[in-house]
């Protein structure tokens, strides 16, 4: 076999074995990989929009559950139809419930039902006087909060849900029943978001029936049209049977969709309406960043196949072309031609060959036997170069390879960050809105029970409201140091060059309401000019400015701002003439949520917690001197880079 065909199929031959193992290899990982994540994907997104479907039925249920112990409507209940008095608490309660439908975005009917089923009152004049005794939502009423399972409502035709909850009197007795409907599109605005979802990937909810009370993606008019009997269905409801409202993990599966499709799915149970809500994707879709990695992979595989092929091609003709002129040469000499010169000018192994195998001509004549031993030392010498050549094009290829194992590595780390990125940014948003959305509601409702009641209250009730008001603030300060608590070292940032004495003068200025109150005075040495992220330096001076204020008995809190610098680092000191800190209490100062005095001072315990997360983000350390009644020291240090 030729030389040059023997390098075309050792390269050939090496590219593909090695190859296709990494090809092999690579599809099974990331299979299992993207596998995982889809279904880590489906479970979250399944469990995340379980949890507000629950929270918007608690929610209404609260609400409902409000109106049947308004005032107002017990008077009218209470009052006979004769009696003057009747008219008036008629009129504030038909004030109340259209004021109910006004506020409620996804509310439109609200009515107070006697003791029989007979409407008494209502956001609409011409449901008086029907009769409702037959409808679940008074026999469910009349035993508790209810919620009525969804429905079309007659005569208006519209998608609804109902919640009733019983009124009663001073004696615990029964005087009634207070229904609210509400849209269930409501519903669909939880389900049919589409933030984070792919392009074939749906949520819905699943009655008892198993028909979808919520819209799809996909299929128009389902509400109780679009019937589902899948796998994932039929398992979602004999876990409802079998675990109830206990907790259990849920768990991602392959099966055919209702439309026909292959999808990967996931339920979760929503125990309290024995309604399924249904996640899936299509099996398409989810695997289509596999496929993709696949062709890519067998591309650069077929490239460095060809590379080699011309590498190989071109490497053994700049040996083979001096070697057949000088096998050309011997051919003459056989001939007998002595005065044939084959000697080249190159400095390579080939043409010292060639040089020497001149002299070994001239020499011929002198004597066979030294010819015949010296042109066995020349073959040794070009067999031993030919070993080294193909040494040295195995390491280059495996070179190579390592070097795009190297790179595939990076780039999977990068596509995992950003996808870790994109579903943090979920939660929190997630988190934010279902605790938020509570407080809003009890604010709102405090609200309405100032402006409504306020003559009617004494001093403690009215006392009582406002510490429900303070109370609800508290709580969104909290929620947003949360937020702000995740956000650090996660939220990107540019760098930018600050002037810390300027950045200390809007701190100041931020705190001068809290420095006027307590008599206080900020002195602030000459600082540096530094190269970082201005939000979260002014974030880390506010809270350490901020404590030694307010954690301060003395008749004119202090705080002091000074800095050394190094060669490597900066070195900021904040001290104050507080109240200090015990030596046993040092240790965990910077933990999450740690209040050290939280009958006498107010806080939340996320500050110093945050000032950590800031200097760690900066490759920093921070620390603290203190003892009681001496003030306390905090030091830290951001690198000068």
């Amino acid at each position: 076999m030729r030389i040059q065909t023997q390098f075309l199929v050792v390269i050939f031959s090496l590219i593909l074995i090695v190859g296709m193992n990494v090809v092999m290899v690579s599809e099974t990982v990331s299979k299992h990989i993207v596998k995982q994540e889809i279904y880590n994907h489906l479970e979250g997104t399944a469990q995340s929009r379980a949890n507000h479907v629950e929270s918007f039925l608690e929610l209404e249920k609260t609400t409902v559950q409000q109106l049947s112990q308004s005032i107002v409507i017990q008077r009218l209940l209470h009052t006979d139809k004769n009696d003057e008095e009747y008219a008036k608490a008629f009129n504030d309660v038909t004030k109340r419930l259209k004021s109910r439908v006004e506020i409620g975005k996804d509310t439109y009917g609200v009515f107070v039902l006697d003791k029989k089923g007979v409407i008494i009152a209502s956001n609409d004049a011409g449901d008086i006087g029907k009769e409702k005794s037959n409808c679940s939502c008074f026999s469910g009423g009349r035993q508790g909060v209810f919620v009525k399972d969804a429905y079309t409502s007659e005569p208006e035709g519209i998608d609804s849900l109902a919640f009733s909850a019983p009124i009663v009197d001073d004696n615990n007795e029964l005087s009634g029943v207070v229904v609210m409907k509400v849209f269930a599109e409501a519903l669909d605005e939880i389900t049919t978001d589409t933030t984070g979802l792919g392009e074939t990937e749906e949520v819905y909810l699943v009655n008892r029936d198993g028909y979808m009370i919520t819209s799809s993606r996909f299929v128009n008019d389902t509400f109780l049209k679009q019937k589902v009997d899948t796998e994932n269905t039929r398992k979602c409801f004999a876990e409802l049977d079998r675990f109830g409202a206990r907790e259990h993990e849920p768990e991602a599966i392959s099966f055919t969709s209702y439309r026909g499709t292959d999808v990967i799915g996931v339920h979760v149970p929503i125990a309290e309406m024995e309604w399924c809500l249904q996640a899936e994707m299509s099996e398409k879709e989810a695997f289509a960043p596999l496929v993709a990695l696949t062709k890519t992979m067998l591309l650069i595989l077929a490239l460095l196949s060809a590379v080699g092929m011309i590498l190989s091609i071109l490497i053994s003709r700049t040996i083979t072309k001096p070697i057949v002129k000088l096998h050309h040469g011997t051919e003459e000499i056989e001939k007998g031609n002595l005065d044939y010169k084959v000697g080249t000018d190159a400095r390579d192994e080939i043409g010292q060959l060639s040089r020497s195998f001149d002299s070994m001509t001239a020499n011929l004549k002198k004597s066979r036997d030294e010819l015949e031993e010296y042109s066995k030392g020349l073959e040794k010498m070009v067999e031993e170069r030919t070993e080294e050549l193909k040494d040295k094009v195995k390491e280059i290829e495996r070179q190579r390879a390592a070097t795009l194992n190297m790179l595939e590595d990076v780039n999977e780390t990068k596509k995992e960050l950003e996808r870790a990125n994109r579903d943090m940014e979920d939660f929190t948003s997630t988190v934010s809105h279902d605790l938020k959305a509570p407080l809003r509601s009890i604010q709102g409702f405090n609200m309405l029970l100032i402006e409504d009641y306020a003559d009617t209250l004494d001093e403690a009730g009215r006392r009582y409201l406002n510490l429900v008001n303070e109370g609800v603030e508290r709580m969104n300060t909290l929620i947003e140091d949360l937020l702000k608590l995740s956000r650090v070292g996660r939220k990107f940032i540019e760098v930018e060059t600050v002037d810390l004495n300027e950045l200390l003068e809007e701190v100041k200025a931020d705190l001068s309401a809290r420095i006027e109150e307590r008599g206080g005075e900020v002195v602030v040495g000459k600082l540096p000019t530094v190269s970082t992220q201005r939000v979260w330096m002014k974030e880390l001076f506010t809270n350490l400015i901020d404590n030694g204020l307010k954690f301060n008995k003395s008749d004119k809190p202090g705080v002091e701002i000074s800095c050394d610098a190094s060669e490597k680092s900066y070195s900021f000191k904040v001290k104050d003439n507080g109240i200090g800190i015990e030596e046993e209490s040092l240790s965990r100062i910077f933990s999450v949520m740690e209040r050290l005095n939280p009958q006498e001072y107010e806080g939340t315990g996320f500050g110093l917690n945050i000032c950590k997360k800031v200097v760690d983000k900066f490759d920093g350390k921070i620390w603290v001197e203190s003892k009681p009644g001496e003030g306390s020291t905090f030091f830290f240090t951001i690198p000068r880079n």
